[in-house]
């Protein structure tokens, strides 16, 4: 049976609201998934907004670290996890990412000992970052799990990760949002 795209009668702050209470109604654990950018940002403030209704304390977020951050974002990521309504769970994990180096493709293993015994880490160590060793593995080999396998240790009961993206801005973005029929 095909889908049909249909508009809210409502506006998109409103509907998301709406979803986030949702969420938290019907999962145990609920974090948010926080890069330093303007959408979760605005999920972190709509979240933080519930959690001060229904007075469930700091709001769980999740900061995945991939080494390649703006100085200026990583000021803004130190400065959100210092909020005392904040409970932030920082992740620099080794695991690969391709980058481009004068026109051409070369693998980077982010956060690894040895690029950081080399002097090649892009920058220090976040203070308090999860680690691999965290997980009793060795910081020099890609994590042989999916990064969010990590970020659900310690998670109780039933989890729900909240993203913050705007579906407009790529058609990728719009499916990851519309693939499932019930709980985008």
């Amino acid at each position: 049976m095909p889908r049909k795209r249909f508009f809210l009668d409502t506006s998109v702050v409103a509907a998301a609201r709406e979803r986030i209470r949702h969420v938290y109604d019907i999962f145990d654990t609920v974090c948010v998934q926080f890069s330093g950018g303007k959408d979760s940002s605005a999920v972190l403030l709509l979240a933080k907004e519930l959690h001060d209704e229904r007075n469930l304390g700091p709001v769980k977020v999740i900061f995945r670290d991939e080494e390649m951050v703006s100085p200026a974002v990583v000021r803004y990521l130190e400065w959100v996890r210092d909020l005392d309504w904040v409970d932030m769970e920082w992740y620099a994990l080794p695991y690969g990412q391709e980058v481009w180096v004068l026109g051409r493709r070369e693998y980077v293993l982010l956060w690894s000992k040895q690029r950081e015994e080399e002097g090649r880490l892009i920058r220090k160590m976040p203070e308090g970052a999860i680690t691999a060793q965290h997980f009793g593995l060795d910081n020099s080999k890609v994590m042989p799990q999916p990064v969010d396998y990590y970020t659900m240790q310690g998670k109780n009961g039933r989890v729900a990760f909240l993203t913050g993206i705007r579906a407009n801005e790529s058609m990728i973005r719009y499916r990851s949002v519309v693939q499932k029929l019930h709980e985008n």
